[in-house]
């Protein structure tokens, strides 16, 4: 092969490959001194940025420690904190300041976690507006309510008339219904159900309650309020002049019932014979232009109450001597302070023909004789709590030496550990001297604090840690007597509100 034209091209190239040879040689020396100094800055950029994510989580940490603890709270607890603030069921809303709307104006992630809880929005008040911008509002609002609620029970309060506009909206969620109260004329009340079975599959507490306000709920229903299927209602309200002879009701099962109508005394024995079950009663006895007329006496045995309030305007001791009832624990008499009945006769026989255990005894504006006072006591030696709101009952030595405890079980009402007396009439506040008075609260405070000091040493060893069951004064409130009377006996009470007597008292300004 012939390669002298390849010397000879070489030969005359020779000064260009040289200067490509040496540039070749320049860059590998450059690309070289270039690694050195990439090596250089990483050993350098390396830690720095190890500090830098250092420093980051630092300060991402102090601001988790300086943010309110309310917002690193996990959502599922948030949305218990709102539930907890709600009212104890059941619940109704009169302000919208007190609704759970409130959370929702707070900040965006308040707003997401209520909205995603359907708890919170199951209990709402729908009022009657006036102006027909409002009903479309209120239905929008109804319908709100209805959807966020998703499937839970319904505690709601209604104010009605026969044009109201959202019952195509609740009757057809009729089966969630749980608390309901239902505030407008009877006769409208009945006519929200004519078109349903009357069947309540969740609903445990009713209010019928006609609005004072309103003329045309003093008009008498014509048409029966039906509830064919409740089984779990269990609480019944009747308002004022809602009649109960027009209600359809399982009432043998209610358990906690209010009647608060104006019907004739000889009615009410009849009501709750068809109540054996009640737990806890209260009676509005509500003045009648009409005399009630004297009907025969026969016993009404209730053989689970035991928790009756009486809130009369009228004499009802014809009534109160027909009852029998062996498990009440409480029982309260209360009249308007404005009007003067005389004085209650039969509470004792009451309690003697019951046997029952008392625990709470209350006469609030409610006249009594000081024998029959003394004689409820005497029969009540299980008596805990004690409360006289405008007495005129005689606190004069004698009747303060009988609760004066010579011996822990010789005093009146031995158990008594909270007397409340609020007010009081000329002569109560005449007869009561605080040097008497303080000093029977200071023998009974000292022969509990003695029972406790001895429960307390002879407790056995394996007992100790355990509650200890001691039964003794512990709580005084006296309110709206005159204030030199109240200063003199919060005076003389000193030492045992500091060992631990609690005494409620306004101290004069």
């Amino acid at each position: 092969m012939d390669t002298a034209w390849l010397h000879e091209y070489l030969a005359r190239n020779e000064p260009l490959l040289r200067d490509i040879t040496t540039r070749v040689g320049k860059a590998q020396k450059e690309l070289l001194q270039l690694e050195v100094r990439r090596l250089q800055l990483l050993a350098f950029v390396v830690p720095a940025l190890k500090e830098r994510d250092d420093l980051r989580e630092r300060v991402q940490n102090a601001r988790q420690a300086i943010r309110s603890p309310i917002i690193r709270l996990p959502v599922e607890i948030m949305s218990e904190i709102f539930i907890a603030c709600l009212p104890d069921r059941p619940a109704w809303y009169p302000h919208k300041k007190n609704t759970i709307c409130v959370v929702t104006h707070v900040c965006r992630h308040w707003r997401q976690i209520a909205l995603s809880t359907p708890s919170l929005w199951c209990h709402f008040m729908i009022v009657h507006p006036s102006q027909v911008e409002g009903r479309i509002f209120q239905r929008e609002y109804l319908q709100t309510m209805l959807l966020r609620s998703g499937n839970l029970p319904l505690s709601f309060s209604m104010v009605f008339d026969q044009y109201e506009a959202t019952y195509d909206l609740l009757l057809p969620a009729i089966e969630r219904w749980q608390h309901v109260r239902l505030y407008g004329p009877v006769q409208y009340a009945s006519g929200i159900l004519e078109n349903n079975p009357g069947a309540f599959p969740m609903l445990e507490t009713l209010v019928i309650a006609p609005l004072r306000a309103t003329v045309s709920s003093r008009l008498e229903p014509t048409t029966p309020f039906q509830i064919t299927h409740a089984p779990r209602l269990r609480a019944l309200i009747l308002g004022q002049f809602a009649h109960p002879s027009l209600l359809i009701l399982p009432w043998s099962q209610l358990t906690q019932l209010t009647l608060r109508c104006s019907i004739p005394l000889s009615e009410y024995p009849a009501f709750l014979r068809k109540c054996p079950n009640l737990v806890n009663c209260e009676l509005d006895i509500q003045y009648r232009i009409v005399p009630d007329l004297p009907f025969p006496l026969t016993s009404l045995v209730l053989q689970h109450l035991q928790t009756l309030v009486v809130w009369s305007e009228r004499p009802f001791q014809t009534l109160l001597d027909s009852l029998v009832l062996p498990a009440l624990r409480e029982l309260s008499f209360e009249a308007p302070h404005i009007q003067r009945h005389p004085p209650i006769s039969s509470p004792s026989s009451l309690l003697t023909r019951s046997t029952c255990l008392l625990q709470k005894l209350s006469f609030l504006w409610c006249a009594v004789s000081q024998d029959e006072f003394l004689e409820c006591l005497a029969l009540s030696p299980t008596l805990s709590e004690l409360a006289l709101r405008g007495s005129d009952l005689s606190f004069a030595k004698p009747f303060l030496d009988s609760f004066n405890p010579d011996t822990p079980t010789s005093a009146m009402v031995p158990q008594l550990a909270s007397l409340s007396i609020t007010g009081g009439s000329q002569k109560f506040c005449a007869d009561l001297s605080a040097e008497l008075f303080a000093g029977m609260v200071t023998n009974r405070w000292t022969a509990f604090t003695s029972d406790a000091s001895e429960a307390l040493a002879s407790v056995r060893e394996e007992d100790k840690g355990k509650p200890l069951r001691v039964f003794g004064f512990t709580s005084l409130s006296i309110r709206s007597i005159p204030a030199d009377l109240g200063r003199e006996i919060w005076t003389r009470l000193c030492r045992c509100r500091n060992e631990g007597l609690e005494v409620n008292w306004s101290e004069p300004v």
